[in-house]
């Protein structure tokens, strides 16, 4: 409970292409907790895969 998750601007929902890959534009997910700080990243590429990114003082300044 009181976890949060926000996507870049723009980006309000994810759509796979039969091929795998993810229609729109790249896109970073942020998990925040309820302290108000990030706990992680995801990053979401065109091509469709995930990979983790390294949390970033702007990515506390999402979660406030």
């Amino acid at each position: 409970g009181g976890l949060r998750l926000y996507s870049t601007e723009g980006r309000k929902r994810i759509v796979f292409q039969p091929q795998g890959n993810s229609a729109g534009t790249n896109v970073t997910f942020t998990l925040c907790s309820r302290r108000h700080n990030a706990i992680g990243q995801l990053l979401l590429s065109n091509t469709g895969r995930f990979r983790a990114a390294k949390i970033t003082s702007d990515s506390d300044r999402l979660c406030i």
